[in-house]
This record gives C-alpha cells, sequence and structure tokens, in this order.
C-alpha cells in the first residue's frame, strides 16, 4: 500500500489561509424601499457582521435577506395568533383541517434564509469555513485547543 510523504496529510482546503478582501468603500446603505421590519435586521446584520468584508455591492443580497426575515417575523406572528392548523368546512358541510399557509411560506422562506445567511458567514458552519476571528481574536478552534488542553499542531 502506498503511503503519502510526511507533511502532505489533509486536504490542501484546509491548510491554505483565507484572507477576507479588505473594502475600502465603506458599508452599504439600506435600500430605502425596505420596510422598517427589514431595516432594523439591517442594522442589526451590519453591526453583527465583520465589516472588512462588507461591501456595496453585498447591498442587495443584503437587502433580500432582511426582506426575508422582515417575511419569516410575519408568518410567525399569524401563526402565533391562529395556530399552525385551520378547518374548513365544503360546500358539502364536512369539515377537514388543514396546515396554515404561513406555516407553509415560514418553511419555504426559512430554507432561503438559511442559504443566504450562510453566504454571509452568519452561520456556526459558515464562520468556521472562512475562518472568522471572535471578538477576542481567537478562532473557534482556538478555543477548544485551550479548553482541553490540546497543543495546535503546526
Amino acid at each position: 500500500m502506498a503511503t503519502k510523504p510526511e507533511g502532505t496529510h489533509g486536504s490542501w482546503r484546509a491548510k491554505r489561509e483565507l484572507v477576507p478582501p479588505k473594502h475600502a468603500e465603506g458599508l452599504p446603505e439600506p435600500p430605502a424601499e425596505l420596510s422598517a421590519a427589514a431595516k432594523r435586521e439591517w442594522y442589526r446584520l451590519i453591526g453583527e457582521m465583520d465589516a472588512s468584508i462588507l461591501s456595496k455591492a453585498d447591498r442587495n443580497e443584503l437587502a433580500r435577506l432582511c426582506v426575508l426575515w422582515s417575511q419569516y417575523e410575519e408568518c410567525q406572528e399569524a401563526l402565533a395568533d391562529g395556530g399552525l392548523i385551520e378547518t374548513h368546512t365544503n360546500v358539502k358541510g364536512h369539515s377537514f383541517t388543514a396546515i396554515r399557509a404561513e406555516a407553509t411560506l415560514a418553511l419555504k422562506i426559512g430554507e432561503q434564509l438559511v442559504r443566504l445567511a450562510s453566504r454571509f458567514g452568519l452561520t456556526p458552519a459558515a464562520r468556521a469555513s472562512i475562518g472568522i476571528k471572535r471578538a477576542d481574536n481567537t478562532t473557534a478552534n482556538d478555543k477548544k485547543v485551550a479548553r482541553f488542553g490540546l497543543r495546535r499542531l503546526k
């Protein structure tokens, strides 16, 4: 059985250092047509995200994420008021239950939210894959190393 030469174990992708591009243009402003709920989400996300990876070119994608979030909130509010199931009566007088349209819509919006959020590094897996540093200038792996008393591999 052939073995790999020393120092070639693991993926080349894992070994490369990802450096996000620096943008000097400043943070994008929210589009004027965003609803109040979408604008609240815009400013919340801008505060959470690493400003060095945002540019004005990200404005449309970020706006879409905020609009989806506001729509998701609307669905959740409607479901909180009326529940997940609704009862209908057909023309013959028979009643039946069905899942409310807001529940189905919330599921579809939720899937889109996860996809878009990962593009901006807003999920744990996305942050780990691009190596975003925490506020104390460590990565998630550095925390594990310190917690379990492991030594870093070079």
